[in-house]
């Protein structure tokens, strides 16, 4: 999250089975269990530094915020909360047993906010759960701050990265979930409230640290707000109302595979002695192509291509999803009278290359129950050919057969996205200069590679600046390359119903027409898009419209490399203040989020949505509300903060970022 983030570059400007062994209660965790000394006792010993018996547990940041105190909200950012209580999850940590969530989910979105770079390979995804009652005891009682929040009350949060996530298995708001992965701890969100005060003072302390001459803080303690989350989970089933061909049907997208980015990477949520070596040695990235290990790669296309880019060790995968099978219930439509038995209906999802799949699910009906249902059973736990199953994708659907029941056909078009501001500050956190091979930068003024020092490829000699110019197994040593700048594109995805896609052709916004470059003008070409959804639902029912996404900023250059090479890149300085550029100045386009009922579904909820009909074609335009687009006070020029306008001028937030144009189509 963004004060993740914005605390790390302080450091860093200053330093130049399927169910715990625990039975769920209707009582939620109490947080502060989070800093008990038996949580901190519990695990693998490290050397030295906070915890050093076991370092379990969270370490909050003290209020006098020293520099290693700043960093330590991050060793760990996530701790498993099972093994914190006594009697509970037997398991030492980073390890813990997996748990079962079920709910209904409040809000999907991705974290525009940003997060923290050294722990992640990219921004999560997250889904609010409303949990069901008898999964209460999973939240924590920094859950339910007062007056709730933005995702609603007694709601808990799982994580994963957008680009460890396949769309098929994104949750929409009001569909019902089955997840089972790490119930952690935040511990980089400690809300102490109240705060405490010292045993010697009335000096107000969330540590030992804000404490002089020997107080303790103790009198009274602080109240910690560590949220409880799911994150990541390993395997997970969404369960929307969908349709058979034109029968009311229950579908069920699910999703299971141990590689969760870097949450799910033992280095990533491994307690360090010290908070200091988050800088100095913590080497999580592996960042080279599978069989050429000196070559450097973010992506697979970086690499030959008999080659895949290792991001992370795969050995050191926590998450094992074959102890057990994955089960969960699967509810059906209404039943119609008359009806017997359900007819079921399995899509496959493309897999990676070489990967292993189970057998067909095991299904179970359930059709005499008041709430109708079907068990189903992945058998992640049985060999497939000696080999252990690595991952399942699959949508199941389930309808009764012989119902009669009349659904009216409608297709949705995503027709285009304007972009009002490209949320771009008008100068850049680093400027676009060279980088020094040795490491930091040069002063040399860059809009591409041909300026900068050039390297040579280790097997050929050949002149370079990237290994793309270089063979496929060969690298490109000792190249500056053209960095900083302003960071080009936006990331938007945008859903119908629960069903995702990620919106293109928005790579180059900032850097091409209409906003090659600021002072940034309002323009209105929308970019195209061509996705279209059929939708059949009952004819009182409803479409839902939404998107979430984020305009790029230099930190997320950052992302999928440890800190330490990213640092040497940039230089301490101004690496710093490229992670800070998520928190400096907010770059969220907005949402938007429209509702359509009533006859031919034109009837809609959202007060920056127009539309017109034309026989049984509904065209809008919803303009995103919310976000940080904003006007300058005097002029029409387009900023994200007071630095983008004249000397006198303000920048004045009005949100609407973007707007979204699509069709509905009853057919």
């Amino acid at each position: 999250m963004s004060s993740r983030i914005f605390s790390v570059c302080l450091v860093l400007l200053s330093f130049a089975g399927q169910a715990l062994a625990q039975a769920p209660t209707p009582t939620p965790v109490d947080s502060n269990i989070a800093v008990s000394s038996f949580a901190q006792s519990r695990g693998n010993s490290c050397s030295g530094g906070s915890g050093s018996a076991g370092c379990g547990g969270c370490y909050p940041l003290d209020v006098s915020t020293s520099i290693l105190n700043v960093l330590s909200i991050e060793n760990p950012e996530w701790a498993p909360i099972g093994p914190m209580m006594p009697g509970g999850d037997p398991t030492l940590p980073p390890n813990s047993k997996p748990v079962l969530f079920t709910g209904t989910v409040e809000l999907s979105k991705i974290n525009v906010e940003g997060d923290f770079t050294g722990t992640h390979l990219g921004d999560d995804q997250n889904t609010f759960i409303t949990v069901d009652p008898d999964k209460n005891g999973l939240l924590a009682t920094g859950n339910n701050p007062p007056g709730c929040n933005d995702e609603g009350c007694n709601t808990i949060e799982m994580e994963r990265e957008f680009n460890k996530y396949p769309l098929f298995a994104w949750a929409g708001e009001g569909d019902r979930i089955a997840a089972l992965g790490r119930w952690i701890f935040d511990c980089g969100h400690s809300h102490a409230a109240p705060a405490g005060k010292c045993s010697n003072s009335a000096t107000s302390c969330e540590g030992a640290g804000d404490c002089s001459n020997g107080g303790t803080c103790t009198n009274p303690a602080p109240n910690f707000g560590f949220r409880a989350e799911l994150h990541p989970p390993q395997a997970l089933a969404v369960m929307r109302s969908k349709s058979i061909g034109k029968t009311p049907a229950t579908r069920a997208d699910v999703y299971i595979s141990a590689d969760a980015g870097a949450a799910g990477d033992r280095c990533t949520v491994s307690h360090l002695g010290s908070s200091l070596e988050w800088l100095t040695s913590k080497q999580c990235y592996l960042n080279h192509c599978s069989v050429t290990t000196n070559r450097s790669c973010l992506v697979d296309a970086d690499c030959a291509k008999s080659e895949t880019c290792l991001r992370l060790d795969p050995a050191q995968q926590i998450l094992d999803i074959n102890t057990s099978d994955f089960e969960f219930d699967m509810p059906l439509p209404p039943k119609p009278a008359g009806a017997t038995d359900v007819k079921t209906k399995f899509t496959k999802i493309k897999v990676p290359k070489g990967s292993v799949s189970p057998k067909a699910p095991i299904i179970t009906k359930n059709l005499n129950d008041p709430t109708p249902s079907l068990h189903v059973s992945v058998p992640m736990s049985v060999p497939i050919g000696g080999k252990m199953p690595n991952v399942f994708a699959q949508s199941i659907s389930a309808a009764w057969k012989g119902d009669k029941t009349k659904l009216t056909h409608v297709q949705v078009t995503l027709t285009g996205i304007t972009i009002n501001n490209p949320l771009k500050n008008n100068t850049p956190a680093v400027p676009q200069v060279c980088s020094n091979p040795s490491g930091g930068l040069t002063t040399t003024s860059c809009t591409n590679d041909a300026p900068c020092q050039s390297g040579s490829c280790a097997a050929t000699g050949k002149a370079c600046h990237a290994n793309s110019e270089c063979k496929p197994t060969d690298f490109c040593n000792g190249a500056g390359r053209c960095l900083g700048g302003i960071t080009p594109g936006w990331e938007i995805w945008a859903e119908v119903n629960g069903d995702w896609v990620k919106l293109t052709g928005l790579n180059a916004v900032g850097a091409s027409a209409p906003f090659t470059a600021p002072p940034y003008a309002p323009a209105s070409q929308p970019i195209a898009q061509k996705f279209k959804f059929d939708e059949f639902v009952p004819s009182d029912g409803s479409l839902h419209i939404a998107t979430t996404g984020h305009s790029l900023t230099c930190v997320d250059t950052f992302y999928g490399r440890n800190l330490i090479d990213g640092l040497n890149t940039f230089g301490l300085t101004t690496g710093a203040a490229c992670l800070l550029t998520s928190t400096a100045t907010d770059h969220n386009p907005g949402r938007v989020d429209v509702t359509h009922s009533g006859t031919g579904f034109a009837a809609h909820m959202g007060s920056t949505t127009t539309c017109t009909t034309s026989g049984k074609l509904t065209t809008c335009s919803a303009v995103s509300t919310g976000g940080s687009a904003g006007t300058c006070s005097s002029t029409a020029r387009l900023c994200v903060a007071d630095t983008d306008c004249p000397t006198s001028e303000t920048c004045n937030i009005t949100g609407g970022g973007f707007a979204l144009g699509y069709t509905i189509q009853v057919k």
